[in-house]
Protein backbone atom coordinates (compact mmCIF):
# COMPACT_ATOMS: atom_id res chain seq x y z
CA UNK A 1 0.00 0.00 0.00
CA UNK A 2 1.41 3.33 -1.05
CA UNK A 3 0.97 7.11 -1.00
CA UNK A 4 1.15 8.66 -4.47
CA UNK A 5 2.99 12.01 -4.52
CA UNK A 6 2.28 14.19 -7.58
CA UNK A 7 4.76 17.07 -7.80
CA UNK A 8 6.57 18.56 -10.79
CA UNK A 9 9.23 20.22 -8.63
CA UNK A 10 11.96 17.67 -7.90
CA UNK A 11 13.09 19.31 -4.66
CA UNK A 12 9.54 19.54 -3.30
CA UNK A 13 8.84 15.93 -4.28
CA UNK A 14 12.02 14.75 -2.54
CA UNK A 15 11.15 16.64 0.65
CA UNK A 16 7.65 15.17 0.72
CA UNK A 17 8.88 11.65 0.04
CA UNK A 18 11.67 11.84 2.64
CA UNK A 19 9.33 13.09 5.36
CA UNK A 20 6.76 10.39 4.65
CA UNK A 21 9.25 7.54 4.44
CA UNK A 22 10.90 8.62 7.71
CA UNK A 23 7.47 8.40 9.29
CA UNK A 24 7.09 4.84 8.04
CA UNK A 25 4.93 5.35 4.94
CA UNK A 26 5.60 3.82 1.54
CA UNK A 27 5.59 6.30 -1.34
CA UNK A 28 5.52 6.49 -5.13
CA UNK A 29 6.30 9.72 -7.00
CA UNK A 30 4.89 11.10 -10.26
CA UNK A 31 6.27 14.29 -11.83
CA UNK A 32 3.01 15.20 -13.58
CA UNK A 33 -0.72 14.62 -13.35
CA UNK A 34 -0.65 12.52 -16.52
CA UNK A 35 2.08 10.33 -15.06
CA UNK A 36 0.04 10.01 -11.88
CA UNK A 37 -2.94 8.67 -13.82
CA UNK A 38 -0.66 6.15 -15.52
CA UNK A 39 0.69 5.09 -12.12
CA UNK A 40 -2.83 4.61 -10.76
CA UNK A 41 -3.60 2.10 -13.51
CA UNK A 42 -1.07 -0.26 -11.92
CA UNK A 43 -1.61 0.71 -8.27
CA UNK A 44 -4.55 -1.21 -6.82
CA UNK A 45 -3.32 -0.58 -3.27
CA UNK A 46 -2.78 3.18 -3.29
CA UNK A 47 -4.12 4.69 -0.05
CA UNK A 48 -3.73 8.44 -0.57
CA UNK A 49 -2.80 11.03 -3.20
CA UNK A 50 -0.80 14.13 -2.27
CA UNK A 51 -0.72 16.51 -5.22
CA UNK A 52 0.57 19.95 -6.12
CA UNK A 53 -2.09 22.28 -7.50
CA UNK A 54 -0.17 24.26 -10.14
CA UNK A 55 1.34 21.91 -12.75
CA UNK A 56 1.71 22.11 -16.55
CA UNK A 57 -0.74 20.37 -18.91
CA UNK A 58 -3.03 19.18 -16.12
CA UNK A 59 -3.29 20.86 -12.72
CA UNK A 60 -4.22 19.36 -9.37
CA UNK A 61 -7.93 20.15 -9.69
CA UNK A 62 -8.09 18.47 -13.10
CA UNK A 63 -6.22 15.47 -11.70
CA UNK A 64 -8.70 15.24 -8.83
CA UNK A 65 -11.59 15.38 -11.31
CA UNK A 66 -10.05 12.53 -13.35
CA UNK A 67 -9.45 10.44 -10.23
CA UNK A 68 -13.04 10.90 -9.05
CA UNK A 69 -14.30 9.61 -12.41
CA UNK A 70 -12.51 6.29 -11.82
CA UNK A 71 -14.86 4.06 -9.76
CA UNK A 72 -12.15 2.33 -7.71
CA UNK A 73 -10.62 5.67 -6.71
CA UNK A 74 -13.82 7.70 -6.34
CA UNK A 75 -13.43 7.84 -2.55
CA UNK A 76 -9.62 7.91 -2.43
CA UNK A 77 -8.33 10.49 0.10
CA UNK A 78 -6.62 13.48 -1.56
CA UNK A 79 -4.38 16.21 -0.12
CA UNK A 80 -3.82 19.32 -2.23
CA UNK A 81 -0.49 21.14 -1.76
CA UNK A 82 0.11 24.59 -3.19
CA UNK A 83 1.32 28.11 -2.61
CA UNK A 84 -2.12 29.39 -3.60
CA UNK A 85 -4.30 29.77 -0.53
CA UNK A 86 -7.23 31.56 -2.14
CA UNK A 87 -10.82 30.57 -1.40
CA UNK A 88 -11.62 29.74 -5.04
CA UNK A 89 -9.15 26.85 -5.22
CA UNK A 90 -10.11 25.58 -1.77
CA UNK A 91 -13.79 25.59 -2.77
CA UNK A 92 -13.11 23.81 -6.08
CA UNK A 93 -11.09 21.07 -4.36
CA UNK A 94 -13.65 20.69 -1.56
CA UNK A 95 -16.47 20.28 -4.10
CA UNK A 96 -14.63 17.22 -5.43
CA UNK A 97 -14.22 15.70 -1.99
CA UNK A 98 -10.76 17.02 -1.17
CA UNK A 99 -10.98 17.77 2.55
CA UNK A 100 -7.27 18.40 3.13
CA UNK A 101 -5.34 21.40 1.87
CA UNK A 102 -1.71 22.26 2.71
CA UNK A 103 -0.10 25.60 1.89
CA UNK A 104 3.55 25.74 0.80
CA UNK A 105 6.15 25.80 2.20
CA UNK A 106 4.90 22.60 3.80
CA UNK A 107 6.15 21.81 7.28
CA UNK A 108 7.02 18.11 7.65
CA UNK A 109 5.32 17.87 11.05
CA UNK A 110 2.08 19.27 9.65
CA UNK A 111 2.28 16.95 6.64
CA UNK A 112 2.75 13.85 8.80
CA UNK A 113 0.02 14.93 11.22
CA UNK A 114 -2.42 15.36 8.35
CA UNK A 115 -1.48 12.01 6.75
CA UNK A 116 -1.83 10.19 10.07
CA UNK A 117 -5.23 11.78 10.57
CA UNK A 118 -6.28 10.19 7.28
CA UNK A 119 -4.47 6.85 7.31
CA UNK A 120 -3.53 6.28 10.92
CA UNK A 121 -0.04 5.57 12.22
CA UNK A 122 1.95 2.90 10.39
CA UNK A 123 3.09 0.33 12.89
CA UNK A 124 1.59 -3.10 12.28
CA UNK A 125 4.13 -5.73 11.29
CA UNK A 126 1.60 -7.15 8.83
CA UNK A 127 -2.10 -6.96 8.01
CA UNK A 128 -4.63 -9.08 9.94
CA UNK A 129 -4.83 -12.67 8.72
CA UNK A 130 -8.55 -12.54 7.95
CA UNK A 131 -8.07 -9.41 5.83
CA UNK A 132 -5.28 -11.06 3.79
CA UNK A 133 -7.35 -14.21 3.25
CA UNK A 134 -10.35 -12.14 2.16
CA UNK A 135 -8.31 -10.02 -0.27
CA UNK A 136 -6.74 -13.12 -1.83
CA UNK A 137 -9.98 -15.13 -1.63
CA UNK A 138 -8.22 -18.15 -0.10
CA UNK A 139 -8.89 -20.54 2.79
CA UNK A 140 -6.64 -21.25 5.78
CA UNK A 141 -4.85 -24.15 4.09
CA UNK A 142 -3.89 -21.99 1.11
CA UNK A 143 -2.94 -19.10 3.39
CA UNK A 144 -0.71 -21.38 5.45
CA UNK A 145 1.04 -22.50 2.27
CA UNK A 146 1.94 -19.00 1.06
CA UNK A 147 2.82 -17.93 4.61
CA UNK A 148 5.24 -20.85 4.93
CA UNK A 149 6.82 -19.93 1.60
CA UNK A 150 7.16 -16.26 2.57
CA UNK A 151 8.60 -17.26 5.95
CA UNK A 152 11.29 -19.31 4.15
CA UNK A 153 12.06 -16.39 1.82
CA UNK A 154 12.44 -13.87 4.66
CA UNK A 155 14.55 -16.34 6.64
CA UNK A 156 16.90 -16.94 3.70
CA UNK A 157 17.29 -13.20 3.04
CA UNK A 158 18.01 -12.58 6.72
CA UNK A 159 20.75 -15.19 6.54
CA UNK A 160 22.34 -13.24 3.68
CA UNK A 161 22.21 -9.99 5.67
CA UNK A 162 23.61 -11.62 8.80
CA UNK A 163 26.42 -13.16 6.79
CA UNK A 164 27.31 -9.76 5.32
CA UNK A 165 27.29 -8.13 8.75
CA UNK A 166 29.74 -10.72 10.09
CA UNK A 167 32.41 -9.14 7.86
CA UNK A 168 33.77 -12.46 6.67
CA UNK A 169 35.55 -10.79 3.77
CA UNK A 170 33.40 -12.61 1.24
CA UNK A 171 30.95 -10.77 -0.99
CA UNK A 172 27.41 -11.63 -0.01
CA UNK A 173 24.96 -12.71 -2.74
CA UNK A 174 22.41 -10.08 -3.75
CA UNK A 175 19.12 -9.90 -1.90
CA UNK A 176 15.97 -10.88 -3.77
CA UNK A 177 14.32 -7.47 -3.37
CA UNK A 178 11.65 -8.23 -5.97
CA UNK A 179 10.29 -11.29 -4.13
CA UNK A 180 10.55 -9.55 -0.75
CA UNK A 181 8.62 -6.54 -2.06
CA UNK A 182 5.91 -8.72 -3.62
CA UNK A 183 5.52 -10.76 -0.44
CA UNK A 184 5.47 -7.68 1.80
CA UNK A 185 2.70 -6.15 -0.31
CA UNK A 186 0.63 -9.35 -0.16
CA UNK A 187 0.99 -9.55 3.63
CA UNK A 188 0.49 -5.81 4.20
CA UNK A 189 3.94 -5.50 5.81
CA UNK A 190 4.11 -1.72 5.44
CA UNK A 191 7.01 -1.28 7.86
CA UNK A 192 9.17 -3.67 5.84
CA UNK A 193 8.12 -1.99 2.57
CA UNK A 194 9.57 1.34 3.74
CA UNK A 195 13.04 -0.29 3.75
CA UNK A 196 12.77 -1.98 0.34
CA UNK A 197 13.51 -0.42 -3.06
CA UNK A 198 10.51 -0.34 -5.38
CA UNK A 199 10.76 -2.83 -8.26
CA UNK A 200 10.78 0.05 -10.75
CA UNK A 201 13.60 1.84 -8.90
CA UNK A 202 17.23 1.56 -9.85
CA UNK A 203 19.23 1.35 -6.63
CA UNK A 204 18.46 0.16 -3.13
CA UNK A 205 18.88 2.48 -0.15
CA UNK A 206 22.22 2.18 1.64
CA UNK A 207 20.59 0.52 4.65
CA UNK A 208 19.49 -2.41 2.45
CA UNK A 209 22.90 -3.09 0.93
CA UNK A 210 23.97 -6.55 2.19
CA UNK A 211 27.63 -5.67 1.68
CA UNK A 212 27.55 -2.31 3.44
CA UNK A 213 28.09 -3.71 6.95
CA UNK A 214 26.83 -2.18 10.18
CA UNK A 215 23.34 -2.23 11.70
CA UNK A 216 20.51 -2.64 9.22
CA UNK A 217 16.98 -1.27 9.74
CA UNK A 218 15.93 -3.76 7.07
CA UNK A 219 17.30 -6.64 9.16
CA UNK A 220 15.39 -5.44 12.21
CA UNK A 221 12.10 -5.26 10.30
CA UNK A 222 12.67 -8.66 8.71
CA UNK A 223 13.34 -10.14 12.15
CA UNK A 224 10.11 -8.66 13.54
CA UNK A 225 8.13 -9.96 10.56
CA UNK A 226 9.69 -13.41 10.84
CA UNK A 227 8.63 -13.68 14.48
CA UNK A 228 5.11 -12.58 13.58
CA UNK A 229 4.82 -15.06 10.72
CA UNK A 230 6.06 -17.83 13.01
CA UNK A 231 3.42 -17.00 15.61
CA UNK A 232 0.70 -16.91 12.94
CA UNK A 233 1.69 -20.36 11.67
CA UNK A 234 1.78 -21.87 15.16
CA UNK A 235 -1.49 -20.31 16.26
CA UNK A 236 -3.17 -21.73 13.20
Amino acid sequence: MSILIVEDNTISATLLESALRRAGFQTTCASSAMMALECLEGMDKVRLIISDLVMPEMDGIELLQAVRKTPQFAELPFIMCTGLADAEHVKAAAALGCKHYLVKPIRPNELIRRVKDILGTPGAVMAPVDRIMKQLDIDWSEFKGITTAFFALVESQMAILNSANEESGETAPPLDFGSLFEGAEIFGADRLLTHLPRPSGSDAPDSTDPNSGGPSPLLAEMSALLKHLDSVLHEG
